[in-house]
């Protein structure tokens, strides 16, 4: 799902479920849990749990059935029903509600728990929503306890270089 606006615009990005990751191809648990958590405080990911956060607000403004129309558009049963269709783009005039839908869409497919959930708020006045190098670093953070892969990749550059930053975006971007 993916929304724009203004100058202030928000973006959530969400890929349908797929062989590709699920939610239950966690990591073992054992010594590699310490090395990932290592690697999550390195990630500094935005905060999405605070009731200030872009997430909670979005989702406190949430109105009873706000929005539903969009669960019964075909785009919708599309996008959530099949691997075909990667993004769900929600246009509209700034102020219309987009960010809502958007966070309670995102709630719905994490209480379905069959993949993670990417989601990334961008927003001006927030200097940790302003730049693709925050949502670099909250989408390696939501997949890195299904993928072994990027655990090993994200060490890998942890180690090498304590700004995490500008060597997770240069190599993973």
């Amino acid at each position: 799902m993916t929304e724009s606006g203004d100058e202030a615009s928000d973006y959530v990005v969400a890929t349908p479920p797929g062989p590709h990751l699920r939610a239950n191809s966690s990591i073992k648990p054992g010594p590699v849990e310490g090395v990932v958590q290592k690697i999550k405080t390195w990630l500094a990911p935005t905060d999405t749990t605070s009731p200030a956060s872009e997430y909670r607000k979005h989702l406190n403004s949430h109105v009873s059935s706000t929005g539903d129309w969009i669960l019964n558009t075909q785009q919708y049963h599309r996008w959530s029903e099949t691997d075909a269709i990667g993004d769900l783009w929600i246009r509209g005039i700034p102020g219309s509600g987009k960010s809502v839908v958007a966070a309670t869409m995102v709630r719905r497919l994490q209480q379905r728990g069959d993949a993670p959930v990417l989601f990334f708020f961008f927003r001006e006045s927030t200097e940790d929503n302003q730049t693709p190098h925050s949502l670099l670093k909250d989408f390696c953070h939501g997949l890195i306890d299904h993928s072994p892969l990027l655990q090993s990749t994200l060490e890998t550059l942890r180690q090498e270089t304590p700004d995490g930053e500008t060597a997770l975006f240069n190599k993973l971007w």
